[in-house]
């Protein structure tokens, strides 16, 4: 459990990714795992070239956690450079601005690209994003006409994984979001 904790901002620097994500506070939120109101104020910057980020204020995955009371007053900014034919481990972008995602545990080829959680809990509320999200997708000219692939953008979560099915089976996740809300300006350039 993570509480009451603040991440100021300093002039001149931010939390810097490169290559995979980035987030101020949890990469991965499991079952049990809490962030009870903190406040982030740091900017985040994520690069990577040919590869997928993630990037949230407090975390980047919630595969099971509990936010609550979370206020992010920091930009997050994600750029990603594509040389080769996009795919989905090669160029998505999840951002938002308290969490990328909520659904996912991490990237496996053999479950349609993600390891899930099953129907792990989560829930988020009480959380607010002050800061602007800038998503700047750069695709040259080899992997140009093969397009882009931009997943998800949010203020507040990125992507709400819900339901997925593989494997013959149905994965339900459940979730609570309620009460949350986004007050930044959201660019995708």
């Amino acid at each position: 459990t993570v509480k009451n904790l603040n991440i100021a901002a300093t002039p001149g620097h931010s939390i810097v990714g490169y290559q995979g994500g980035a987030s101020a506070f949890a990469d991965t939120l499991y079952p049990g795992g809490k962030i009870i109101n903190c406040i982030n104020s740091m900017p985040i910057d994520l690069s990577g070239t040919n590869i997928s980020l993630d990037a949230g204020a407090f975390v980047k995955y919630n595969a099971g956690g509990y936010v609550e009371g979370c206020v992010n007053n920091a930009a997050i900014k994600v750029t990603n450079t594509c040389t080769t034919a996009p795919t989905a481990d090669k160029a998505t972008i999840r951002v938002g601005g308290i969490a990328a995602t909520m659904g996912t545990v991490s990237y496996d080829s053999k479950n349609w690209g993600y390891q899930l959680c099953g129907a792990c809990p989560m829930e988020m509320k009480d959380c607010t994003n002050n800061g602007t999200i800038e998503v700047i997708p750069e695709v040259d000219e080899t992997a140009h006409s093969y397009g882009y692939v931009v997943f998800a953008v949010g203020g507040v979560v990125g992507w709400l994984r819900g339901h997925a099915s593989f494997g013959g089976k149905d994965h339900e996740y459940m979730k609570t979001l309620d009460n949350c809300d986004n007050t930044g300006a959201i660019n995708v350039y």
